[in-house]
């Protein structure tokens, strides 16, 4: 599995993504699980860990951005933000694509480790 979600700690979802998108179910598995926090009504946050991501192609990246805008128009407003710790540098490239294709739905802040030093990037929704 990609996209692993621990619930756990609800309000607070963590979702641990690792290794690479081997076929497009992965990625659909990922935005079910989404969905079904949308669904809830309960406003959430998410932290997301991509320490152990692997590559991805940049087609999700934009399927990505799409599913943003997507969730906009349906008007789901209880993600309240995200975090992102990242520690792959074309992880945090993907990131800044899909951000600026679409804005966050949510305030977004990504932590990227850099020379033994985090870097903390900031992406508001609009």
């Amino acid at each position: 599995m990609w996209a692993t979600y621990n619930y756990a700690n609800f309000p607070t979802v963590y979702v641990t993504i690792s290794g690479c998108i081997e076929r497009p179910s992965d990625f659909t598995h990922f935005i079910d699980q989404w969905l079904q926090l949308f669904n809830n009504g309960t406003d959430y946050n998410l932290y997301f860990n991509t320490v152990n991501c692997g590559y991805i192609n940049i087609k999700y990246a934009i399927l990505m951005a799409h599913k943003i805008k997507q969730f906009k128009k349906k008007k789901y407003r209880n993600l309240q933000y995200s975090k992102i710790l990242v520690a792959n540098k074309s992880i945090l490239i993907l990131l800044r694509l899909i951000f600026y294709i679409e804005s966050p739905l949510a305030p977004v802040e990504v932590y990227y480790e850099k020379n033994n030093s985090i870097v903390s990037q900031h992406f508001e929704s609009c």
